[in-house]
């Protein structure tokens, strides 16, 4: 935009319509050093003032910001609706690209609660929990890799021999982890009555290091889902996964209130 054309025509205009500069002020709640400013080039006035002023001048929004008078009536409005065209085009564009960032956000918020409660970064002992990754082959075939084991709670003096159990291991390799491996022993002390379980992987040579007891078992092999742990070795943080989900809340929230906006707007 030239301002310096645009203050000559509100100039030429304002004297057209018999107005001072203080008299367009006053119509328009500005100071009348405002209007001296756009009148000498040195300005630009603001666009929440440019429909009044149209009408206080008599000219059009486009003529007001092309600093002269356009003689062709049709030739404006076929740029106020080419300008409109563009306007309504990008707007078009821009809400697919929302539409899509955000159902992936909401995918991805989706999936992240699914790797929160199934598959922990760390497997440990949970009593609310029933479903564990198998994330080794020291089951194969019985449990293979990748698969997911649903573990029933149980009392230990109703494990059996061959039970296939899930428990956390308190060996040197694998402190605080959940194994899920075989009983191949089950004894019991005959003083205090506490039952020891010796436990091997079926694909191990040796048994697990240390015993199991109530105070480490989790429970018993009730059956298993195949394939549904590959997607295992993606990582998860809870605090990231908190802050997506609460982003795709605000940001659905935002579209609709955006979308019942326009909607008043064509009421």
């Amino acid at each position: 935009m030239n301002y310096e054309n645009i203050g000559k025509f509100i100039t030429k205009k304002r004297k057209e319509k018999n107005l001072t500069q203080k008299d367009l002020a006053e119509e328009l709640k500005i100071t009348d050093r405002a209007v001296s400013r756009w009148e000498r080039g040195l300005g630009c006035p603001d666009i929440s003032l440019l429909e009044s002023l149209s009408k206080i001048l008599d000219v059009t929004i486009l003529e007001l910001l092309h600093g002269k008078e356009i003689k062709d009536k049709e030739k404006e409005n076929q740029v106020i609706v080419n300008i409109l065209h563009k306007n309504s085009k990008t707007l078009k564009i821009w809400k697919t690209i929302t539409l899509v960032f955000l159902n992936f956000l909401l995918l991805f918020s989706i999936c992240s609660f699914y790797f929160l409660f199934l598959f922990p970064s760390k497997i440990e002992k949970d009593e609310t929990r029933t479903l564990y990754p198998i994330v080794s082959e020291s089951m194969s075939p019985a449990l293979k890799l990748y698969d997911i084991a649903i573990v029933k709670k149980k009392d230990i003096k109703e494990i059996k021999v061959g039970d296939i159990i899930a428990y956390v291991s308190n060996a040197k390799i694998a402190n605080g982890m959940t194994l899920i491996h075989r009983v191949v022993d089950k004894k019991s002390d005959i003083e205090s009555g506490e039952i020891y379980l010796e436990i091997k992987g079926d694909h191990n040579y040796v048994n697990d290091e240390g015993m199991v007891t109530s105070a480490n078992l989790i429970g018993v092999l009730e059956k298993r889902i195949p394939f549904l742990g590959r997607l295992l070795p993606i990582k998860v943080l809870s605090g990231v996964i908190a802050f997506f989900n609460i982003l795709v809340i605000l940001s659905l929230l935002l579209l609709d209130f955006i979308q019942l906006k326009n909607h008043k707007k064509k009421l």
